[in-house]
């Protein structure tokens, strides 16, 4: 009748089981509130961006999608992004074992490579302040 298989309602039903008590009252309020476009009040932006630790840009962004509440009621969204978190800092670990490795194939002593290693994360730190 709905067009989908029993298979994906059944899961769609277990989905919802899992769901917090009256997540779906408040799901059909801040979608409401969406189709008004009454939007989101600034400090409920900016307190999901810190408790997220994410930028308010990507909690503006996000909650643009369809599904972007049902994510934040289920706590998928936090999920997500720590992993996206994780994959950024595991990218950043990498490049620097890759700089070491580098440096030491070269024959620059550890403690030179510390001291540079320390120089270039100021850099970083003081062009990101300048923005």
């Amino acid at each position: 009748m709905v067009g989908i298989s029993l298979r994906t309602a059944c899961r769609y039903f277990a989905d919802w089981k899992k769901l917090p008590r009256n997540s779906e009252l408040w799901y059909r309020v801040a979608n409401a509130g969406l189709r008004n476009e009454l939007g989101f009040p600034e400090e409920v932006i900016t307190t999901l961006a810190a408790k997220l630790e994410v930028s308010e840009e990507e909690v503006r962004a996000r909650l643009q999608k369809p599904w972007a509440m049902k994510q934040l009621v289920t706590g998928k969204w936090a999920v997500e992004v720590r992993e996206k978190q994780e994959r950024k800092r595991q990218t950043r670990l990498q490049a620097a074992a890759k700089l070491i490795y580098l440096y030491e194939v070269v024959g620059v002593p550890l403690d030179r490579i510390i001291v540079e290693l320390d120089r270039l994360e100021a850099e970083v730190r003081s062009q990101r302040e300048n923005y």
